[in-house]
């Protein structure tokens, strides 16, 4: 089996580089940057927690599936499970419309253990109740405003003191520009227990939004979106 990351990597490095993407301090910019996402206002429900099959809305930010008119193809896995991935991201439309999954294959918010908190979960092939959907879909992320920062944290697999268990796979990031073109990418090589997550963006375009597809990993789950707030003009 080509792994499909295979194919992300090869189609972005022959880019033409757009900006420098560059790993950031997250609780620097949590210090400091006022736009927040959480997922308190939900119900806290245990795993599988509450599907959610709409777009989820807040200020400065929409996170959904994917991009309208791309959306993710189903991959198997080295094992029995399957997991979502994109295949093709090239000239998306301007302003990154976004759309949610069908239902039961959108996202699901319930209580992480890990987290201590509610998280998001983007859901796979095999559908919402089912524990093994959760984490293993993708999730497009569009910023009202343009960002030259922003982050997120997520949690890939449970703290493994006895090294037992393999390690989670990667997760693609792929940053886009207002224009619907690719901007920069990120390969995110997951861990055990919660990664706090963020970016700069130094020359070219902010970004307009992004979206994230996992590597087959054990499943993963989002939460604490930052991101910059741009005042309303008076």
């Amino acid at each position: 089996m080509i792994r499909w990351g295979l194919v992300f990597w090869a189609a972005f490095a022959a880019l033409p580089a757009q900006a420098d993407v560059l790993r950031a301090d997250y609780a620097e910019l949590a210090g400091r940057l006022a736009g927040r996402l959480d997922f308190e206002d939900f119900v806290r429900k245990p795993e599988p927690g509450m599907s959610v099959d709409s777009l989820i809305e807040a200020e400065g930010i929409t996170l959904g599936e994917h991009v309208v008119g791309r959306p993710p193809q189903t991959v198997p896995g080295p094992g029995p499970g399957q997991f979502d991935a994109f295949f093709n991201l090239m000239g998306l439309p301007p302003d990154l419309p976004i759309a949610p999954g069908v239902p039961g294959r959108n996202m699901a918010v319930s209580l992480h253990d890990g987290l201590g908190s509610n998280a998001l979960y983007p859901l796979g092939p095999v559908g919402f109740p089912d524990v093994g959907a959760l984490g293993e879909g993708t999730i497009a992320v569009r910023f009202d405003s343009d960002q030259t920062e922003f982050g997120f944290r997520l949690h890939a697999d449970y703290d493994d003191p006895l090294g037992s268990r393999p390690a989670p796979g990667r997760a693609f990031l792929m940053i886009f520009g207002r224009d619907g073109a690719p901007i920069g990418f990120d390969v995110i090589r997951l861990r055990h227990g919660p990664m706090d997550l963020a970016w700069r963006i130094d020359g070219g375009p902010g970004a307009a939004g992004f979206t994230l597809a996992p590597d087959d990993p054990p499943g993963y789950a989002l939460d604490d979106f930052i991101f910059a707030l741009v005042a309303p003009a008076s």
